[in-house]
C-alpha cells in the first residue's frame, strides 16, 4: 500500500476528521471561531507544494497510528473544530482537527496539558468506534508566513465515517449470503481489513 515518512522534517502532524453529525465531536474539544495561525499556513501551503502521500483509502482503522504517535516522537499542541460549509452542496459539516508537533518544538500551556489528558482519551474513542476514509498529505512548514526550508507538516485527512458499533456499544454484525442474497452461516462482527499505521518512520495502510 501506499505510505510517507515521519522524522524531524515533518514538524508537524494533523489529523483531521469531518462527517456531518455533530454528536461525534467530542465535547472535550472546543470550538473555534477564528482560524488558527496553523491552519491559515497550512491553507497557504496548499498552493505552493503540496504533495499527495497517502491515496484516498476506504474503510481504514486508524487507532495503531494514534497508539504509535508518541512513541514516533510527537505530542499534542492543539485540539479544536469548526461548523464548515462545502463549497459545492452548501451542506454544513463538522472539521475536527488534532495537531501533534515533534517533542523538540512542543510549546504549550500549563492549561492545555492538562486539558489534553481528557481529550485524547476522546480521539482514541474516534479511532476506536469506526473506521475512515483516508488520504495524506506533506505541505511546506509555515512561520511568520513564510516557509521554513526542510520542514513540513504532514495532514492525515479523514472523513466517511464507518461505524463498527451501535449506538448502544454492540458490535455491528455482518451475515454472510450466498450467491442468490440469501443468509447463510452465521453473522459475525464487522472487522477491518486496513489498518494506518507507523512502521519505523513509515506511515502506512496495511491489509491486516
Amino acid at each position: 500500500m501506499s505510505a510517507s515518512r515521519l522524522g524531524s522534517h515533518i514538524r508537524l502532524v494533523f489529523m483531521q476528521f469531518s462527517f456531518s453529525n455533530p454528536s461525534n465531536v467530542p465535547t472535550s474539544v472546543s470550538q473555534l471561531d477564528e482560524e488558527p495561525e496553523d491552519e491559515r499556513a497550512a491553507k497557504k501551503s496548499l498552493d505552493v507544494g503540496s504533495i499527495q502521500l497517502i491515496e484516498v483509502t476506504e474503510d481504514v482503522f486508524i487507532l495503531p497510528f494514534l497508539n504509535s504517535l508518541e512513541q514516533a516522537g510527537y505530542e499534542m499542541i492543539n485540539a479544536f473544530y469548526k461548523n464548515r460549509q462545502d463549497t459545492r452542496s452548501h451542506r454544513f459539516y463538522q472539521m475536527v482537527r488534532f495537531a501533534f508537533a515533534r517533542k523538540e518544538f512542543v510549546t504549550i500551556s500549563e492549561e492545555f496539558r492538562y486539558k489534553r489528558q481528557i481529550i485524547l482519551p476522546d480521539l482514541q474513542k474516534m479511532c476506536l468506534l469506526a473506521m475512515w476514509r483516508v488520504r495524506s498529505y506533506q505541505t511546506p512548514f509555515f512561520r511568520d508566513h513564510n516557509p521554513v526550508p526542510g520542514q513540513y507538516t504532514m495532514s492525515i485527512n479523514l472523513e466517511v465515517r464507518n461505524p463498527l458499533y451501535k449506538k448502544d456499544g454492540t458490535p455491528i454484525m455482518i451475515q454472510p449470503k450466498d450467491a442468490n442474497g440469501l443468509p447463510v452461516g452465521i453473522a459475525r462482527p464487522l472487522v477491518p481489513k486496513k489498518e494506518l499505521r507507523i512502521m519505523g518512520d513509515s506511515v502506512e495502510v496495511v491489509t491486516v
